[in-house]
């Protein structure tokens, strides 16, 4: 349902299907060993963080070190995204240290993620990459806004700072704006 606890089996691993529409007021955290994958299945996932004590909640998924995040959206409607009174981004993949979290995209769109100087990490609205790997193989990352001025990165749509690899073999990245640099 998009709320509650994941259940991982005994290899660490959990396949989800998102049920319908769901709002959560923190973020869905992929911890360190795990692999995740999650079909939105036309559904949106959305963070309701609106408070700047929370910064440090306000992506929407976070991929920890050694930890894999597989998306994929099996009806092409799905998205990841803030609610219009909440800022933060969509997924941050990593951390300061290695060994390296990845996050495979193949469906689904990153979108309406608003980025600014109370959200943890250096750029990247729509996905943020810290010391990690992110192959997207499809979908679509557009309408991210990266608005913290003090961001020496920028990346409106994408942002790979500190040790990380973006690989795109396909889908869209577009309409993304930053203040400072890269909007795509």
């Amino acid at each position: 349902d998009g709320t509650s606890e994941i259940t991982y089996n005994s290899n660490n691993t959990a396949y989800v299907y998102l049920a319908s529409n769901a709002t959560r007021n923190n973020r869905l955290i992929v911890k360190t060993g795990y692999t995740l994958y999650l079909c939105l299945n036309g559904n949106s996932l959305t963070s309701s963080v609106t408070s700047s004590s929370s910064y440090m909640n306000s992506e929407v998924i976070n991929v920890l070190n050694n930890a894999k995040f597989i998306l994929c959206d099996c009806k092409d409607s799905g998205t990841i995204t803030h609610s219009p009174d909440a800022k933060g981004k969509g997924v941050r993949v990593g951390t300061e240290s290695n060994p390296a979290a990845t996050f495979s995209m193949y469906g689904g769109t990153i979108s309406g993620n608003h980025a600014d100087a109370h959200c943890w990490g250096s750029g990247g609205a729509g996905v943020e990459i810290h010391n990690g790997i992110f192959k997207m193989y499809g979908g679509t990352i557009s309408d991210n806004y990266e608005e913290n001025t003090r961001s020496n990165y920028g990346g409106g749509g994408v942002c790979a700072h500190s040790s990380s690899t973006f690989t795109m073999y396909g889908g869209t990245i577009n309409n993304n704006h930053s203040v400072t640099d890269g909007g795509g």
